[in-house]
């Protein structure tokens, strides 16, 4: 048996913003484009005032983009979701919309993060948890 993959909400977004703006991967499904140009949008105004969360933003829309860029981006999605759960519940319904639209939530993330590994693909039939910074162990 497959253990299930967990995931944070912010690594989960991170990947979509990566997938959204990289022109050397996988594009966005077509009927997801206006699902993720909003959850882009609305994270990139959810950070505007945070420098750090600006910068790590940026340097993800500005390709090519390292491991480290999405893990800092992730880091900063997460502490803004732990701190207004009206934000995290935003982005879990965009995510949402996102999969309903045919983006391939589950291949988004394919990343180091620190010493581990993380990828996620052709999951289909998998469980994928997404925690909060306050749930992980």
């Amino acid at each position: 048996m497959i253990d299930p993959v967990s995931l944070t909400l912010g690594g989960i977004v991170a990947g979509l913003v990566w997938k959204m703006v990289d022109t050397t991967g996988e594009a966005v499904a077509q009927g997801a484009i206006g699902a993720v140009t909003g959850l882009v949008e609305r994270v990139r105004e959810h950070l505007r005032g945070d420098p750090e969360g600006e910068a790590a933003m940026e340097r993800v829309e500005d390709p090519p983009a390292a491991p480290a860029h999405l893990k800092a981006l992730a880091e900063s999605i997460d502490r803004h979701t732990f701190n207004d759960p009206g934000f995290a519940r935003e982005l879990e319904d965009l995510v949402a919309q996102a999969r309903q639209g045919g983006a391939n939530v589950e291949s988004v993330v394919q990343s180091a993060w620190g010493n581990d590994n993380i990828q996620v693909a052709n999951t289909s039939g998998s469980t994928i948890t997404i925690n909060r910074p306050d749930q992980r162990a």
